[in-house]
C-alpha cells in the first residue's frame, strides 16, 4: 500500500491559499451586495438573499433582466456549493498531498463557480445601462491618465514651444478628468456590486490554487 504523504512546504502553502479564497467566495456570496434593487443603491441584495428568494419563489427582490425561465435562477445555488466543495478540497490538500484528479476537479469547480456568478454578473453589471455609462467614463479617465503619463516629455516640449495652446489643452483635460471622476469611478461601480466582483475574483484564485497545487504536489510525490 502506497504511503500517504502529508502536505508541507509549497503544497501546504497553496492548500491554505485555496482554503482562504474559498472562504472569501462564500463570505462575498453571503454578506456582500450582488444586486442593486430597482437602481436604489441603498437597497442592495446579497447573494444569500437572492438564494433565499429563489428558494421561496419570491422574485420581487430581484432586478435581473434575464429573459430566461425562473427555474434557471437555481444556478445561484451552485455558487455556495462550489465554494463549499473547494473549501473541503483545500482542507484535504492541507492534510495530505492531493492527487492530480483532485487538483483538476478543483479547477473545474472554480470554473463552474465563475460561470454561475456570471449568470448574475452579466445582466446586473455588463449589460446594465447605468453601469455601462459609468464604465465608459471610468475608462476615459484611465485612458487620459495613461496618455498624459506616456506623453509627459512631448507635452513638456510642446508646452515650452506653444505655452498658450498647451496650457489651454492641459487645463481642459484636467477639468474633463475631474468632471468624469465626479460622475463615476471604478471604485464606486465595484463597491455597488462588491459581492459579485469579489466572488468572481475568489473563484478565479481558487482555480489558480488548483493549478499551483497540481505543480507542487507533483514535485512532492517525486521527492
Amino acid at each position: 500500500m502506497a504511503q500517504v504523504k502529508r502536505s508541507s512546504g509549497d503544497v501546504a502553502k497553496y492548500a491554505i491559499f485555496t482554503i482562504i479564497w474559498a472562504i472569501v467566495a462564500l463570505a462575498a456570496f453571503a454578506a456582500l451586495p450582488w444586486v442593486v434593487n430597482n437602481g436604489n443603491t441603498s437597497d442592495q441584495v446579497t447573494g444569500g438573499q437572492i438564494a433565499l428568494s429563489v428558494f421561496s419563489s419570491d422574485f420581487k427582490v430581484l432586478n435581473a433582466q434575464h429573459s430566461l425561465p425562473s427555474a434557471t435562477y437555481a444556478v445561484i445555488f451552485l455558487v455556495p456549493l462550489m465554494g463549499l466543495i473547494i473549501l473541503v478540497l483545500g482542507i484535504m490538500a492541507r492534510i495530505r498531498v492531493p492527487s492530480p484528479r483532485a487538483n483538476g476537479f478543483q479547477i473545474f469547480l472554480g470554473a463552474v463557480g465563475i460561470l454561475s456568478t456570471l449568470f448574475w454578473f452579466v445582466p446586473n453589471v455588463l449589460i446594465n445601462k447605468g453601469d455601462q455609462n459609468k464604465f465608459i467614463q471610468a475608462a476615459i479617465i484611465v485612458a487620459i491618465a495613461g496618455l498624459i503619463t506616456r506623453l509627459r516629455k512631448p507635452i513638456m516640449n510642446f508646452f515650452s514651444n506653444n505655452p498658450t495652446i498647451a496650457s489651454v489643452l492641459t487645463v481642459g483635460l484636467l477639468y474633463l478628468t475631474f468632471w468624469l471622476g465626479n460622475q463615476a469611478t471604478l471604485f464606486s461601480i465595484v463597491l455597488t456590486q462588491a459581492g459579485l466582483w469579489l466572488t468572481l475574483t475568489a473563484f478565479g484564485l481558487t482555480m489558480y490554487g488548483g493549478y499551483r497545487l497540481g505543480r507542487t504536489s507533483r514535485k512532492a510525490r517525486k521527492a
